[in-house]
């Protein structure tokens, strides 16, 4: 089967811009942007919108993207077996990511991976970040890409080969909301103080993650004890309670997507913390190429998420 046309648009995903995607394809923007609008126009279905200079997918395009991208996985993944059939895997990657985010990016980034290093084998452990850390510093694993609050970013243990700081915003049912001041401050969120949640029911994440570090130090600092009737592993978890009017969560503000929390609404605390997602590497170790070559790869997903977030939050 050619699966050409399905690399085109899952390259216009990855990228979210003609000019990069064309780049990354090795043709020219005139012949990718053509190719777009004629395979729109042949399946009668708007794959992207425009904003700017940025591509966001639509609610149709994403689920067509998704089987196009398996399709693309799956071929790699085949070409692979059958190289490890012949004996030419001679390489591995021992690399941790987390269940929800970090699984999502690598699923992604796989295709682009194999077809440049197919030699190369992934040892992948799946875990939360507090795990990821205790797996870097037995030699468990060489990299991990997750979260860490602000105290982690600054450990002597590992070095950050890349990193991002992402704000927390306190996220709410609308009923909850209802009652509260609101001032309007950038991305359209309102500014509230820690006062004004007191005695509200606090989802929490779980102890020992490296958001359930920072939500703690935020509360020490603001010497606020929360009312807290539930805690939940990962921000998933916790945006479907939220959603269902359950309680306050604190999340990161680019994973708060408007569209899956239509009865919900966002505030900034002046003090709530940012937290550090990015990739960590044990100290003293050196990255291969293909090393940094997958890190770089699960790199462009976070960066290009924020840009997109920032696009459609303007």
């Amino acid at each position: 089967m050619e699966l050409k046309f399905a690399e085109y648009i899952v390259a216009l995903d990855e990228e979210r811009n003609i000019t990069r995607a064309a780049a990354k394809l090795n043709i020219s923007q005139s012949a990718l942007s053509n190719f777009l609008l004629k395979h729109e126009k042949e399946n009668d279905m708007k794959l992207f919108v425009r904003y700017r200079n940025t591509l966001i997918p639509t609610e149709k395009g994403q689920r067509y993207i998704s089987a196009l991208r398996q399709m693309c996985t799956l071929k790699s993944y085949a070409y692979q077996r059958i190289r490890t059939y012949c004996g030419q895997v001679n390489d591995e990657i021992r690399i941790g990511v987390t269940p929800s985010q970090g699984m999502n990016y690598l699923t992604d980034s796989y295709a682009a991976f194999v077809k440049s290093y197919p030699s190369t084998k992934l040892n992948i452990v799946e875990d939360y970040s507090a795990n990821l850390k205790i797996r870097l510093l037995d030699n468990v694993i060489d990299m991990f890409f997750g979260a860490m609050s602000a105290t982690e970013y600054q450990s002597e243990q590992w070095f950050n080969y890349r990193v991002l700081p992402i704000r927390l915003v306190a996220v709410m049912h609308r009923y909850f909301a209802a009652d509260l001041v609101r001032t309007e401050r950038g991305r359209g969120y309102s500014s509230i103080t820690c006062e004004q949640l007191q005695g509200m029911p606090i989802i929490l994440h779980g102890e020992k993650t490296s958001m359930r570090v920072a939500q703690d130090e935020f509360f020490i600092k603001e010497r606020f004890t929360p009312v807290i009737i539930a805690e939940a592993n990962n921000s998933h978890m916790i945006k479907g309670l939220v959603k269902r009017g359950l309680g306050v969560g604190f999340l990161p503000e680019h994973d708060v997507e408007l569209r899956e929390m239509e009865d919900a609404v966002c505030f900034h605390l002046d003090s709530l913390p940012f937290i550090y997602r990015g990739i960590a590497v044990r100290k003293g170790y050196e990255l291969s190429r293909s090393e940094e070559y997958l890190a770089n790869l699960l790199w462009s997903y976070e960066v290009k998420k924020g840009e997109t977030y920032a696009a459609a939050a303007d």
